[in-house]
């Protein structure tokens, strides 16, 4: 098929009371432009450049997490039809995606693996809006900071202790003139 005979715009409609699926049925189009519902009410339109390239199910949910639009559109939901707490699992083997379909919620409670190892959980209030990558990202060092060190079997004490050090003195000391990691850490064991 020549370039020229391909459509421009796939139009595609998307459930968020439902589990979100890769679009690869839009090999044939430019740009797909999505209609987001949930439980059947329009929240609003996403337009997604996939060069005839199939959309994977992160590209869909940054796309819908990133329109401030349907934030206004789910504060207007009866309350009668919202759920309190979604349940959800992320392994950190894994890239993170951000969490579009708690819509129904008022909070998330993540349950944080490392390739099958369970680490904690973390609980983020999310008030029915999606939960970006950046806020998953924050609440998960925010919570299990210490278990996400021990992670990482190539740090050695010394090495953990001294980036303990160079975060805290580059928290507290940025601006001034102090000695080298090393030399505090020296000071400090």
């Amino acid at each position: 098929m020549q370039a020229h005979d391909k459509k421009s715009v796939a139009e595609r409609t998307v459930d968020l009371s439902q589990p979100l699926h890769a679009l690869t049925d839009v090999l044939e189009y430019a740009e797909v432009r999505i209609s987001v519902v949930w439980h059947g009410r329009i929240l609003g339109i996403v337009n997604i450049r996939n060069n005839y390239q199939p959309v994977s199910v992160t590209r869909l949910s940054d796309a819908i997490v990133e329109n401030h639009d349907f934030k206004l559109q789910l504060k207007e939901m009866p309350a009668h039809d919202k759920k309190s707490v979604a349940l959800r699992t992320v392994d950190l083997s894994q890239p993170l995606h951000a969490l579009a379909d708690v819509l129904e919620y008022t909070e998330v409670c993540v349950s944080v693996v490392w390739n099958g190892r369970t680490l904690g959980s973390v609980n983020i209030a999310n008030n029915y809006q999606p939960v970006s990558v950046m806020r998953l990202c924050d609440a998960i060092v925010e919570n299990l900071n210490f278990k996400l060190l021990e992670l990482d079997a190539d740090l050695s004490q010394n090495s953990l202790h001294d980036s303990i050090l160079a975060a805290i003195k580059q928290h507290y000391f940025s601006d001034m003139d102090v000695p080298k990691v090393s030399k505090v850490s020296k000071l400090a064991g």
